[in-house]
């Protein structure tokens, strides 16, 4: 058929003989009407494919074998057509007799009007007008229609987009499937394919996990609807979690003939729910911990002043003080590390004026073994007054994911540095106190740094979440602080944090936080 906007409107001619049709073609073009003779029925069913204005055709030019070859056309045009044919039959013919065959052919040429052949040329030109203005609200409607139907499907691929949805409706015979715009774009096509099938998708699905969605399409197709998440190799060779759920339409025998339905990618959802799991493990892990630090420290207390007693027993001998001497350091030590866990895990829901040097000796103690066993050496350099007014247990977290990272990135007998600082380099008018922690680890590559504290995204896929820096970057903008990145590939990475700086002298930040200042600093 013609393009939107397209119509020809040549009426084609088909008389008995050609002297006849080129008297017709006279006695329209002198009213304004384009014609074209057509020299046999095949000429006439071709016009109607390519989308012609009408036709006239004379009665005596039909027979059995060119009905059906206009026959054939007719049915074949789309639901909005009616071509229009006008049938001109011999004036002395009865419907009965003469025009049998245009009697036979009025239903199966659809919107056939019958004329006599000697039909005065006002009436012929109004009919042949009459049929153009019909022919040509058929494309106008069309165009409507189309234009409706291609806002409405914009309108839909829009809204599936937004819901990260596409849509599919599989044809059961040919395994041939019709899709919405997004649709490829999951499977890792930028551009959409001329073709998709239901092999294709099989094709995307892991070799592993084959067999399964194979039963269960089949049990899909007996009770009538299906819901899977699987995963995918993506053309770009990308694993992906999809979501896929269809039903099935029947025919009136009740035979599947078709299968629609939506799919999305569900991998960051996966993710996210692996992440959150995770985090109430170790979630549920800390406050275990500090749990057992808290019952741990009765049954201590008590066995420190024992020891103490003992110790200083008029009847102890030197060499049993010495014992009970090391006996108390020890029990000392693991008096400050119940201390420590308590006030790591303990929250502190209002802001507080707090030292920052002394929440970042608690958390680099607690590290103190892991920064042991690589071997890494850690500097630290901190200002007389870094006092901020900051959520302790926030500002901990902060420290503890920047140090982890640290840790990770650096080699063995790497170099860790951390300082405070007060500033007015981000804020001229307030002062501010700038916290650094620097490392010669493997860096960041370039293309990832303006990712980092997106959640999810991580560079260590077998141990990390994605979710720390993000977690960091959220707590140091609660704080009313903001947070810098520096970063070189196989040079190591600096982070700077800066905070408000605190107005007063600040209580000590602990009995826990102050006590391990002391010790290291």
């Amino acid at each position: 058929m013609t393009a939107v906007g397209m119509f020809d409107q040549r009426v084609f001619l088909l008389a008995s003989s050609r002297r006849a049709s080129l008297s017709l073609s006279h006695r329209l073009s002198e009213h304004g009407i384009a014609t074209q003779v057509a020299s046999d029925a095949g000429e006439i069913a071709r016009a109607i494919s390519e989308g012609a204005g009408a036709a006239i055709v004379e009665q005596r030019a039909l027979d059995a074998a060119a009905i059906e070859e206009i026959r054939r056309a007719v049915a074949a045009q789309p639901s909005w057509s009616e071509f229009p044919i006008l049938v001109l039959t011999g004036s002395s013919e009865s419907p009965s007799a003469g025009s049998s065959i245009v009697e036979a052919s009025k239903q199966p040429l659809g919107n056939v009007l019958l004329m006599e052949r000697s039909v005065h040329t006002f009436t012929l030109v109004s009919a042949v007008r009459f049929a153009l203005r019909t022919r040509q609200r058929q494309y106008e409607m069309r165009d409507y229609l189309s234009l409706k139907l291609q806002e409405s499907t914009d309108r839909l691929d829009f809204a599936l987009d937004v819901a990260g949805l596409a849509m599919w409706e599989l044809d059961l015979k040919t395994g041939n499937v019709v899709r919405s715009r997004h649709h490829d774009q999951i499977f890792g096509y930028p551009s959409p394919l001329r073709v998709w099938t239901l092999d294709m998708f099989m094709q995307h699905v892991l070799p592993e996990l084959r067999g399964d969605l194979e039963v269960k399409f089949q049990e899909c197709l007996a009770r009538g609807e299906w819901e899977n998440e699987t995963q995918i190799r993506r053309a770009d060779g990308a694993i992906r979690w999809i979501w896929a759920r269809g039903r099935v339409s029947r025919d009136a025998a009740g035979n599947p003939v078709s299968m629609i339905g939506t799919v999305a990618d569900v991998t960051e959802r996966k993710r996210m729910q692996e992440s959150l799991i995770q985090t109430e493990k170790l979630a549920s892990g800390g406050r275990m911990a500090a749990a057992v630090a808290h019952e741990i420290n009765n049954p201590l207390a008590v066995a420190s002043n024992a020891v103490y007693l003992a110790a200083t027993h008029p009847s102890a001998s030197e060499a049993v003080r010495a014992k009970l001497t090391i006996a108390e350091r020890e029990l000392e030590r693991v008096a400050q590390l119940t201390r420590q866990t308590l006030g790591f895990y303990r929250e502190t829901r209002a802001p507080e004026l707090l030292r920052l040097s002394d929440t970042i000796h608690c958390v680099i103690e607690l590290y103190r073994p892991k920064l042991n066993a690589k071997g890494i050496t850690l500097s630290s350099s901190f200002a007389d007054s870094d006092c901020v007014l900051a959520v302790a247990g926030e500002i901990r977290q902060i420290v503890s994911n920047l140090l982890t990272n640290a840790i990770e990135a650096v080699p063995r007998g790497g170099r860790i540095q951390v300082r405070t600082a007060c500033s007015t380099a981000m804020k001229p008018n307030r002062r501010t106190v700038r916290f650094t922690i620097a490392d010669n680890g493997v860096g960041i590559a370039s293309g990832e740094r303006n990712k980092i504290f997106e959640p999810f995204f991580t560079t260590k896929p077998s141990v990390g979440t994605g979710l720390g820096l993000w977690v960091t970057r959220e707590l140091t903008a609660k704080q009313g602080g903001t947070i810098h990145v520096r970063s070189r590939q196989g040079s190591g990475t600096v982070f700077a944090l800066y905070f408000p700086a605190g107005e007063r002298s600040p209580k000590r930040a602990g009995a826990a936080e102050a006590k391990v200042r002391d010790r290291i600093a």
